[in-house]
């Protein structure tokens, strides 16, 4: 048994009335030895990539804001809803802009190779990247038009023309 602390990502209201309106924290789990005991099936072991995590510790302290405009996060509905052992049913997916701290720390994790988009999905998403790769093409291409209009410019490329309005409603 390893001394790892095993985290969850929750979101955390802000509001009674705005159900965009939320803040995402890590909580801490119970070791996984305690899990049984709990009538919780123990997990398959598995490997993420570190992209879909949230790192524990930023080496830039950053504020959490309660932001009062613009559009947070949107929920996208899945034609193909699936089931996956790890995941369970999955009939939607819920796409986060990423905050300045946020990208700052995607780019510190890149080990030589270029991050590709799926892996920045994966983070405003919270899903593995490969779950992504795998979704059915009507879905794959909504989650990706969704994520691409919450990337941050510098993630858009050559394909983004600034002389366009985005399609998410921002002027």
């Amino acid at each position: 048994m390893t001394d790892e602390i095993l985290t969850a990502r929750v979101a955390v209201p802000q509001s009674k009335t705005d159900p965009d309106a939320v803040r995402f924290e890590e909580i801490p789990l119970p070791p996984r030895d305690m899990w049984e005991g709990m009538g919780i099936p123990a997990p398959i072991d598995k490997t993420l990539p570190p992209v879909a995590t949230e790192p524990a510790i930023s080496k830039r302290p950053r504020k959490a804001l309660r932001f009062t405009a613009g559009e947070f996060s949107k929920i996208v509905p899945l034609q193909f809803p699936f089931e996956d052992d790890e995941l369970g049913a999955v009939s939607q997916l819920t796409v986060s802009r990423l905050t300045v701290g946020e990208v700052g720390e995607l780019l510190d994790q890149r080990t030589g190779g270029e991050v590709d988009n799926f892996d920045i999905y994966a983070r405003m998403t919270g899903m593995p990247a490969e779950v992504l790769r795998g979704l059915m093409d009507v879905d794959g291409e909504e989650v990706t038009r969704v994520c691409f209009d919450f990337l941050p410019p510098m993630f858009r490329g050559a394909t983004s023309d600034p002389s366009l309005p985005p399609t998410n409603g921002e002027t």
